[in-house]
């Protein structure tokens, strides 16, 4: 599942890959346009869906998160996208994240270059009631200066059993 999927390009390179992907995104317009980007044929199954409503999703082995969690500024608002996360995985299903990443507390302060920037410490707070990290690291997100030229955690966890 590639949630927040926007225009498919992700999903469209998973299925590129080989990969059964449902990709979802809150925004019928973007799904639309992934639509009209994707090959006929593909295994791409689009979806206008926000997976923090109240409709169940999935379970799926594996949800990616590529930019969603760091447009959610608040606590309540990163603990409820976890939540859903972990629903649509399902027990013992993986979430692969990749999103901006704050490097100090003055980083997370400020806002005004990009999306919303979390810490670690934020981070982990946010998915620890639901998940286990089996790798977390930051690396740059992009190369455009003054874009995406910003530090990026990359992170797998992998759902509790209970």
């Amino acid at each position: 599942m590639d949630v927040g999927c926007g225009l498919g390009t992700t999903a469209r390179r998973l299925a590129a890959r080989g990969y059964a992907v449902t990709a979802c995104d809150f925004s019928a317009r973007a799904i639309e346009e992934a639509h009209r980007r994707t090959p006929t044929g593909s295994p791409v199954r689009y979806e206008v869906r926000d997976v923090t409503g109240p409709a169940p999703v999935g379970p799926y082995p594996v949800v990616l998160d590529r930019g969603v969690l760091h447009t959610r500024p608040t606590d309540h608002e990163r603990h409820a996208f976890a939540a859903a996360t972990a629903r649509t995985c399902g027990p013992g299903g993986l979430w692969v994240h990749a999103g901006a990443a704050a490097l100090s507390e003055e980083d997370a302060l400020d806002q005004s270059g990009g999306p919303s920037w979390i810490t670690e410490e934020t981070f982990r707070d946010a998915v620890a009631p639901w998940f286990a990290a089996l790798d977390l690291r930051i690396a740059g997100f992009g190369r455009q200066p003054g874009v995406t030229d910003w530090p990026a955690r990359y992170a797998v966890l992998r759902r509790s059993r209970s």
